[in-house]
């Protein structure tokens, strides 16, 4: 066998296990109560204000068990973990019920407790959670609580600049009415993006926890 044959075999294998590992962690996770959000996303909590779970990602010969926790009146389109943290590196060496339920207990004593757009703004200054995202949820978190005032002095021309097209679409389809300090305004607005994410983590119809 050539060193290429010997690479290529090695690559192949390695795929096979990763996927079967993943199998494995999704099935655990079922039984736990999560919901499968397809790609890889798992839910474990969801109410007018936050989702949470966990999102099974990495490349196809890496497999990694992270939380994730959102608010939920963005308008989202994917699950993302940048607010959580990556638990496990999972190794096939590993049994693979001890790394998930090593996720599971992790996820419980921390993630899990975030209930309200309060406590993500708590978690977010806690971790001192950095990045362009953290920034914007910090922002929203007031609209989300009508205390306008707090989000225009948070926001400054600093913050905003950090923003890619994306954000900054959404600040200025919301900044008109937090000029205005208009709450209504501002609630229709938040109350838009959540049907939006709908689409992710199904329609609220009462809260939910695994």
């Amino acid at each position: 066998m050539t060193n290429l044959s010997r690479s290529l075999s090695l690559l192949a294998r390695g795929a096979l296990e990763a996927s079967k590992k993943r199998r494995q962690i999704s099935v655990f996770l079922k039984k736990q109560g999560f919901i499968s959000l397809g790609k890889g996303g798992w839910l474990g909590f969801r109410n007018r204000d936050i989702v949470s779970g966990f999102v099974i990602e990495g490349s196809p010969l890496d497999t990694y068990i992270s939380t994730f926790v959102l608010p939920a009146f963005d308008r989202h389109t994917f699950v993302s973990w940048c607010l959580g943290d990556r638990l496990v590196h999972c190794s096939f060496d590993r049994d693979s019920q001890e790394e998930c339920e090593q996720a599971v207990n992790s996820y419980a004593a921390d993630i899990s407790k975030i209930k309200s757009a309060t406590e993500l703004a708590a978690h977010l200054d806690a971790g001192q959670i950095g990045g362009h995202y953290p920034i914007w949820v910090r922002f929203i978190c007031y609209l989300r609580r009508a205390d306008i005032d707090s989000a225009i002095q948070y926001l400054t021309d600093g913050r905003r600049n950090e923003f890619p097209p994306s954000i900054i679409e959404r600040a200025e389809e919301v900044s008109g009415f937090v000029t205005m300090r208009d709450t209504d305004g501002v609630a229709r607005v938040l109350e838009s993006w959540s049907a939006f994410s709908e689409k992710i983590f199904g329609p609220l119809e009462q809260t939910f926890s695994a």
